[in-house]
């Protein structure tokens, strides 16, 4: 069985805050008995599933906020484009803005992650999203307010939708890259096709979702769909490995 730095920083972890006391009792210890130990303890991990579930539906998770977040971008906009005074060119660019923003920052992300780590790279990927969602909202609330308007509306709905682009599309690609390291040839499709689930279920999901939400405030959707990306940010970070 290879051991990933992911699974190693597990054993580091259970080192630290299971087996180091053993040590201060005088017991004998090296770094032969912790791996020896680790092992052991991910071969558990393994066969329980213990190791890759988890984190896989917690990224699942992220990424079908990340999929709502998108889709009620798509159906807000379009009704709300003439009430703001933009035309079908504008609405165009916004939408162009993002899509383009993300096709060029996402291969860098997977790249990035192999050097500073998962689930650094998906955290900033999710906070990116959630960032994107509320500031695009604020911009929609202070322009049908007629606080924001013309070119300086079309600036900031710009702006929400690149930081989508250039900090959102760091999730997908170091998702995948985090399944890949804890999980085994075997299951690896498996992974990846739940992972990819949660995205797509968020895009259909998403507007079923608004359309409720919508009936209450245009902006809802956009802060409940932040909200559920800030806490599987915060239950990610307190994964271990990554």
């Amino acid at each position: 069985m290879k051991i990933t730095l992911s699974q190693l920083s597990i054993i580091n972890s259970l080192s630290l805050y299971v087996w180091d006391p053993l040590k201060d009792r005088g017991s004998l210890w090296n770094t032969s008995a912790t791996l020896v130990l680790g092992k052991a303890f991910l071969i558990y991990l393994k066969y329980s599933g213990l190791l890759w579930i988890s984190i896989i539906w917690f990224l699942s998770g992220g990424l079908f906020f990340v999929g709502a977040g998108q889709s009620v971008v798509f159906i807000t906009i379009p009704p709300l484009a003439r009430d703001l005074g933009l035309s079908e060119v504008q609405t165009g660019i916004i939408f162009a803005s993002s899509a383009l923003a993300w096709m060029v920052f996402s291969p860098y992300w997977g790249k990035l992650s192999d050097r500073i780590g998962r689930k650094l790279v998906v955290l900033i990927g999710l906070l990116g999203c959630a960032l994107s969602l509320i500031l695009f909202s604020t911009a929609l609330t202070l322009g049908t307010s007629n606080t924001l308007l013309g070119w300086k509306l079309l600036t900031v709905l710009i702006l929400a939708r690149m930081i989508n682009g250039i900090l959102g599309s760091a999730t997908r690609p170091a998702s995948g890259a985090w399944i890949a390291d804890v999980t085994d040839p075997e299951e690896r499709g498996g992974g990846y096709g739940r992972l990819n689930s949660g995205f797509s279920a968020g895009r259909i999901v998403g507007p079923a979702i608004a359309g409720f939400l919508l009936l209450i405030s245009y902006t809802l959707p956009f802060y409940i769909f932040s909200l559920g990306l800030l806490l599987t940010t915060l239950v990610l970070l307190r994964q271990p490995g990554g």
